[in-house]
C-alpha cells in the first residue's frame, strides 16, 4: 500500500493527509462519507488485549478501500499479564502469527501493521506486566515475528505511554516508524518531543474520539 512506502521511506507529499483510526465496524456508506470529506487514510484494529482477532477489520478494509480511500493500515493491540495472565510471554509471537494469518485468510488488504503500546488507564500492569525488562523482551519478539513474516511494522504510542510500559532509555522501536498520541487538535509536529531514540513522528493522533461522518472516531495526520 502507499502509506507503507510514503511512511517507510519518509517520501514528502504535495500536502498534509487527513485520516481516523476506529476500533468498531465502519458501513459502507460511512467509508463513503469519509472519502467525500476528504480523509485519505483509515487505520483499523486487528487484533484485540483480550488475545482475539478482531473480525471487524475484515469489513473495514472492505468498506475503506471499496469507498475509494487511498491507504488502509491495521494496528495490533497486544495481549500481555496484568488483566490478561494467560498472554504470557510465550505468545508474544503467536499473537502476531494469529493476527497475520487471518488477515490473510480473509483477505484483508493493509499497508502496515502498528503495534499499540499503551497502557489505558495509565497504570502500568493492567495490559503490560509491570516488569519493564520483560515489557521490552515481549515487544522485540513481537517486532522480530513480525518481520520474519515480512510485515511492515511501525509503533503507536506516546512519550508517556513508553516510558511507563518500557522505560525512558529503552529505545528498541526507534528504527521503526512512529505514530504518536497528542490530544491537542493541532494537526501539526510542532508539539513533538523525543523520546525512546525517535527524534521525528511519521503519523500524529491528534484528537480522540470526535463525531466524523455520524460515527465516532479518533482524528489522525501527517504532512
Amino acid at each position: 500500500m502507499v502509506l507503507a512506502a510514503l511512511v517507510v521511506a519518509g517520501a514528502a507529499v504535495a500536502a498534509a493527509t487527513d485520516g481516523v483510526d476506529v476500533s468498531s465496524l465502519l458501513t459502507a456508506s460511512v467509508a463513503s462519507c469519509l472519502s467525500d470529506a476528504g480523509y485519505s487514510f483509515v487505520l483499523a484494529r486487528c487484533w484485540r488485549s483480550n488475545n482475539a482477532f478482531d473480525e471487524d477489520v475484515v469489513g473495514n478494509s472492505k468498506a475503506v478501500l471499496g469507498a475509494g480511500l487511498a491507504h488502509f493500515d491495521v494496528y495490533l493491540f497486544p495481549c500481555y499479564g496484568g488483566n490478561h495472565p494467560q498472554c504470557t510471554s510465550d505468545t508474544a509471537a503467536t499473537q502476531v502469527k494469529f493476527a497475520y494469518n487471518n488477515l490473510t485468510n480473509n483477505g484483508v488488504k493493509y499497508g502496515m501493521m502498528w503495534f499499540d503500546i499503551e497502557e489505558p488507564n495509565g497504570d502500568l500492569g493492567q495490559y503490560w506486566s509491570k516488569n519493564i525488562s520483560d515489557n521490552q523482551s515481549f515487544f522485540k519478539t513481537m517486532l522480530s515475528q513480525a518481520q520474519t513474516l515480512g510485515i511492515v511494522s511501525g509503533v503507536y504510542t506516546n512519550k508517556y505511554m513508553w516510558t511507563t510500559i518500557m522505560g525512558s532509555s529503552f529505545s528498541g522501536g526507534s528504527t521503526y516508524p512512529l505514530w504518536y498520541a497528542h490530544y491537542d487538535s493541532n494537526p501539526s509536529f510542532s508539539d513533538f518531543e523525543t523520546f525512546g531514540g525517535w527524534t521525528s513522528p511519521s503519523i500524529k493522533q491528534y484528537q480522540g474520539t470526535h463525531t466524523v461522518c455520524d460515527t465516532g472516531l479518533d482524528a489522525d495526520w501527517y504532512p
